[in-house]
């Protein structure tokens, strides 16, 4: 350490805090690691949104060979999709766990790959873990869990682990041979975690020639473009095959830039299904952060200040939507939060006070999100167990289309792709898995009964659309009319109450089964 700083643990050496060989912030990280372990362990199937929809396709991929009833409905494509976390890691876990273990092994990366990338960061600018380093945790339980974007918030983990390693890396051909496949397989588990990894590692190029490490202009520019740009390019080349081949992506499905969703944005690192949770976790980071840069207790490194600057800025500037994929500006603030906390140390001048109140805040912060957390995971684990147990009086290989009562009681963030649970339960046939964005696709008989990203059809909607004749694909690839003249194409209704009292009444349906939150209808007069 060097003479200029100290770290937190400086007064536990001092004999002024912690016994120092009871706890480090090593293993302060172990345990938190251990701590979201125990969580997905408890609740495997505690995120809702996206998840579900991914983790039907894994099955998928998995039961696809052996399973006659996925064989009759489904097919597997081969386009290149850079988008594969889960794909990479689930179908090969589940024929040992089960998909739903498997899958709770991809959440629990999701928690913790990005603090992880934030303790490494903290050990290459410091030569130790730091104290300040574990408030990357502060941001495990945050908007893209919520929304499941498990796919890129465990990449995202892993892109800051080559940052980390590319920090280490002197510029030469050694890096340029390390980090090509690994750009490659960073870009094929997600392209935005990729581009997350090229925006690093460029700043902190730049920050680097601009202290005056990387020589003069034209050398520096040279080796730019003859050793860091190949290092990049195989990324690069995968993700322009994938947006070539996306012509069946939806477009227009969102603002290409919003400022409401943008301010709304920013608390995305700590937004975890609870506003209040979400604006103290925020509030408190900014106080305690704003009030120890002031007082200069801590300091940044002036490369990696530069890093926290590009990446604010990335987040200001990012555009909502691009090319129908929605929520870009979700994804970088819990990167910004991770990079911080990793760079920043505590100055000379810090008191005791300074490091001890530095801990109480961000333990309280911690110990808040997490237990918000695992009462969120929890009640999603509790509704997914409710919605299987319902789907046992469906018979398997089922089509089975969803539809909700917008009433007080109606859980939207469940809802949304739920019906990925028949998939893996029953082998069943639903029309919104995200085929537009995966390696898996429909049979082509169900082309026109499939559509990417669909929602369940509200009870009104749902009346006039039994009325309506079937609808015809007009792109080979799903219907807008996918759920017309319903009660002759499709096998059952998943029906998500609003209230107690909430049933579908008037409509060809019969009761099969009934839960607090749903009821399960077979078309067709009783």
């Amino acid at each position: 350490m060097s003479d200029e700083t100290v770290d937190f643990g400086s007064s536990v050496r001092e004999g002024q805090g912690w016994g120092h060989s009871l706890i480090t912030p090593a293993k302060g990280a172990l345990a938190l690691v251990l701590v979201l372990g125990v969580l997905t362990l408890l609740f495997p199937i505690g995120l809702v949104r996206d998840y579900f929809n991914h983790l039907a396709r894994n099955h998928i991929e998995s039961a696809i060979w052996f399973d006659a009833d996925i064989q009759q409905h489904y097919r597997l494509s081969f386009d290149v999709i850079p988008d594969m976390t889960m794909d990479l890691v689930v179908p090969w876990l589940s024929w040992l766990f089960g998909t739903w273990r498997a899958g709770a092994f991809t959440i629990w990366l999701a928690l913790v790959l990005p603090a992880l990338g934030g303790i490494a960061i903290a050990r290459t600018a410091h030569g130790r873990v730091t104290w300040l380093a574990l408030g990357g945790f502060l941001a495990a339980f945050n908007v893209g869990m919520e929304w499941g974007f498990v796919n890129y918030v465990a990449s995202s983990g892993l892109a800051l682990l080559a940052f980390a390693v590319w920090m280490r890396t002197e510029p030469g051909l050694k890096r340029t041979l390390m980090f090509a496949p690994l750009g490659l397989l960073l870009a094929l588990n997600h392209a935005l975690a990729f581009l997350l990894f090229g925006f690093l590692a460029m700043v902190w190029e730049l920050a680097s020639f601009a202290e005056g490490e990387r020589g003069a202009r034209w050398p520096f520019l040279r080796r730019a473009a003859m050793l860091d740009l190949p290092a990049m390019l195989p990324g690069i080349v995968l993700i322009i095959l994938a947006t070539l081949g996306a012509s069946d992506l939806p477009r227009g499905t969102a603002d290409f830039f919003s400022l409401p969703q943008k301010a709304y944005g920013f608390s995305s690192g700590f937004y975890f299904f609870n506003s209040t949770v979400g604006f103290v976790a925020l509030l408190g980071v900014c106080s305690l952060a704003g009030w120890l840069l002031v007082k200069r207790y801590i300091e940044l490194p002036r490369k990696l200040a530069w890093v926290c600057a590009g990446l604010l800025l990335l987040n200001i500037v990012m555009p909502t939507s691009v090319l129908g994929i929605w929520g870009l500006h979700l994804r970088f603030v819990p990167p910004l939060v991770i990079v911080f906390f990793a760079s920043a140390q505590f100055t000379r001048k810090a008191p005791v006070m300074a490091r001890q109140v530095s801990g109480v805040v961000m333990f309280g912060l911690g110990t808040m999100m997490f237990l918000n957390g695992a009462v969120h995971m929890a009640q999603t684990d509790s509704k997914a167990d409710e919605v299987r147990s319902l789907l046992s009086a469906m018979p398997r290989g089922a089509r089975m289309l969803s539809a909700y009562d917008a009433g007080p009681g109606f859980d939207l963030p469940f809802a949304m792709h739920a019906s990925g649970i028949a998939v893996i339960e029953r082998s069943a046939y639903v029309p919104g898995l995200f085929t537009n964005t995966s390696p898996v696709d429909v049979a082509l008989s169900n082309i026109e009964i499939h559509m990417p990203q669909s929602l369940p059809i509200g009870v009104g909607e749902l009346e006039a659309a039994a009325r309506r004749p079937s609808a015809h694909s007009e792109n080979g690839y799903w219907s807008l009319g996918y759920a017309d003249n319903w009660p002759e194409r499709w096998d059952y209704l998943l029906f998500f109450k609003g209230s107690p009292s909430s049933s579908l009444n008037g409509l060809p349906v019969c009761e099969r089964a009934r839960s607090d939150n749903a009821i399960l209808y077979k078309t067709g007069r009783c």
